[in-house]
């Protein structure tokens, strides 16, 4: 009959929904415990890479030295390194004057 028709229908699509909702819990553990490990990974890797840039800066004082002594070494470093960073706050002063362009322009409606 209509009625049992129905009826299975709507087991049936009770049965699909309980089933999508334990694979979407698997897919997201499943992300959820690779997306542990990924952080873990680029944490690593940002200390390494914080590591290097230690030795970097070390290496151009060092080498520097010789050249104009140690106070120039470590000036010439420094300001080296001080207009490398304004160079980055003024990008990112860039990119925040375009969220909040973003979002002003919403306002205005």
């Amino acid at each position: 009959s209509v009625i049992d028709d129905a009826l299975a229908l709507f087991a049936d699509g009770k049965t699909y929904a309980e089933a999508e909702l334990r694979y979407q819990k698997s897919r997201a553990g499943y992300v959820s415990n690779r997306l542990k490990g990924a952080i873990g990974f680029a944490m690593g890797a940002f200390g390494v890479l914080h590591l290097a840039l230690i030795a970097l800066t070390v290496g151009a004082v060092l080498s520097l030295v010789p050249l104009v002594g140690a106070w120039g070494a470590t000036a010439i470093v420094t300001l080296v390194l001080l207009a490398a960073a304004g160079v980055f706050v003024w990008l990112l002063k860039g990119r925040l004057d375009d969220i909040r362009e973003t979002f002003d322009s919403g306002d205005s409606e």
